[in-house]
């Protein structure tokens, strides 16, 4: 007989479909999951269940990802002994009832006020070391009350997309920095599936605003110090699958489906106590974080491009907002492929002349002077605006070997007076001449050959249609700028900057790695020769 009135609205309400589905699979023979705690919770409630709209597969589905999280639960625990579960956004789910919890564990359910009176009015209290804790989430203020000299297995099962991820990364990084170590795992949605997910009945129903999707897994990594990425086990690859009908299981075959949603698992260790780099870095300057954070994502890919390590090892120094720093898809891999045939011209030069400079313009925060294994007998010259060098001497080491960093805008020819002429130089820039005006770029190439004697300049440009439709770019519409200068013919430059001469290019759409790493960049750069030759490297000799 009902008798507890439901008044739930929003991703609350989102609960009690999963109730639903796992009372449902209870009383199918041979169910993929028996929860009868969420039977007799769905006959004690004052609410009309038929109103939820689950399709035929749900209930299977429910169950299937409820297993999971059971049996992961289940195998962190058996791991982790005496550790506290931190059960987030718990609902009116009954794992606690439903495996076998070991001894010495300390189990916290955490959801809102309004759903912990709701549980204590359906559910006993369990037979273990239990807290109930009334609160969001998101208000870390709860965390007091979990002790912190202990590991922690964290499980948040149909709560992530439902966070902001500002408060999502927060309440991670925070039980990060608590908690001497621990694993967590949770299900996660893509941003592509969490538009369309916003279209399924029960959610659209319950009027829930999903607003989370992570495309990597990795992203993870270096938004949260002291996160790893272990793995992202299969929702769907149990025998319980067969249940599921021949579309659904047609559906999930697919990997780019199978992927929309996961369920993600990292392992983490309290970060070391350190006062993270406040960034403040506007314009064209804070562009220097979009690459920076592309190096760090390849840096922890399963097969990395360039395995810059020392990228990710400055972005887990920094206090930034990750919304910042996102690069948009196939744009990150783009930036990898440039920087690696960056770095393989920059040896092939300092080969020829081991004795040569480097002057490397705008090197932002850029570790090239340490990832090139360069020659003995070489200098090397970063030069950035003040700000930026003063930021680069906070995060890297000293390189080794004839080095120095030197803080001044490119535009001020000045800084050419503290490089030796008295060698050949290569004059390099990356991400540099598209910010630029005409006027500059002319300037600052004819400056420098008039300074050295001989030399190469390698620097990659844009097309100039590209400049003209850049601002509408979100991630340089999210930096306040936009780009300046572009070039169709390499040529031209010929004509402007006197005593250069056209050597070679580079397109970055003919890269055969793009094929592995963005399918879409990929058919785009190969069907439409516009795209394909719009971005490139251009070489020049003086």
């Amino acid at each position: 007989m009902a008798t507890e009135k439901v008044r739930l609205t929003g991703e609350k309400a989102t609960m009690l479909a999963t109730l639903y589905g796992r009372a449902i699979e209870t009383t199918f023979p041979d169910p993929i999951i028996v929860d009868p705690m969420a039977l007799a919770a769905v006959r004690k409630l004052d609410f009309n269940f038929r109103t939820i709209k689950l399709r035929h597969d749900d209930p299977h589905s429910i169950a299937i990802r409820a297993k999971l999280f059971d049996e992961l639960t289940t195998e962190l625990l058996a791991a982790h002994p005496g550790a506290s579960v931190l059960h987030l956004g718990c609902g009116l789910d009954s794992r606690v009832f439903r495996i076998d919890v070991p001894a010495g564990t300390t189990w916290f359910d955490v959801d809102f006020p309004e759903v912990v009176d709701l549980r204590k009015q359906v559910y006993p209290d369990p037979d273990v070391d239990y807290h109930l804790v009334a609160s969001s989430v998101t208000d870390l203020a709860w965390l007091e009350k979990v002790p912190a000299d202990r590991p922690v297995v964290v499980v948040a099962e149909g709560l992530v997309p439902y966070l902001e991820e500002k408060a999502g990364i927060a309440l991670f990084t925070a039980i990060a920095a608590r908690f001497p170590a621990g694993e967590a795992v949770f299900d996660a949605w893509t941003r592509t599936a969490v538009k369309l997910r916003k279209l399924q009945p029960a959610v659209r129903q319950a009027g829930a605003d999903m607003g989370w999707g992570i495309d990597d897994p990795r992203e993870l990594e270096l938004a949260i110090p002291g996160f790893t990425f272990v793995d992202a086990p299969n929702i769907f690859h149990q025998l319980d699958v067969e249940k599921l009908s021949a579309a659904t299981r047609a559906a999930v075959s697919v990997p780019f489906i199978r992927k929309m949603s996961r369920v993600l698992h990292y392992r983490f260790t309290r970060p070391p106590l350190s006062q993270l780099e406040k960034v403040a870095l506007t314009g064209e300057k804070s562009t220097l974080l979009l690459t920076l954070y592309a190096r760090a994502l390849d840096a922890v890919s399963d097969h990395p491009l360039l395995g810059d390590r020392t990228a990710l090892d400055v972005l887990q120094k920094l206090d930034v907002d990750q919304d910042r720093i996102r690069l948009g898809t196939g744009d990150d891999i783009g930036t990898i492929i440039r920087a690696r045939e960056l770095d393989r011209r920059t040896i092939e030069f300092l080969r020829d002349h081991p004795d040569g400079t480097v002057l490397h313009l705008a090197c932002g925060l850029d570790s090239r002077a340490l990832r090139i294994d360069r020659p003995a007998s070489s200098r090397w010259f970063d030069v950035d605006y003040p700000e930026v060098a003063d930021l680069r001497r906070k995060l890297y080491p000293e390189p080794s070997g004839n080095y120095r960093l030197i803080g001044s805008s490119v535009a001020d020819h000045d800084f050419l007076r503290e490089v030796p002429d008295d060698q050949p130089v290569l004059v390099l820039a990356e991400g540099l001449t598209q910010y630029l005006t005409e006027e500059v770029v002319v300037g600052l190439f004819a400056a420098a050959t008039r300074r050295f004697r001989s030399g190469v300049l390698l620097f990659d440009a844009c097309a100039k249609w590209v400049v003209k439709v850049s601002r509408y770019s979100p991630p340089l519409k999210q930096a306040g700028t936009s780009f300046g200068w572009g070039i169709d013919d390499p040529h031209e430059l010929e004509e402007l900057v006197p005593g250069i001469r056209f050597a070679d290019e580079w397109f970055l759409g003919d890269d055969p790695d793009l094929a592995h790493r963005s399918v879409l960049a990929l058919f785009l750069f190969k069907r439409i020769r516009a795209l394909s030759r719009s971005l490139r490297l251009l070489e020049y000799r003086f």
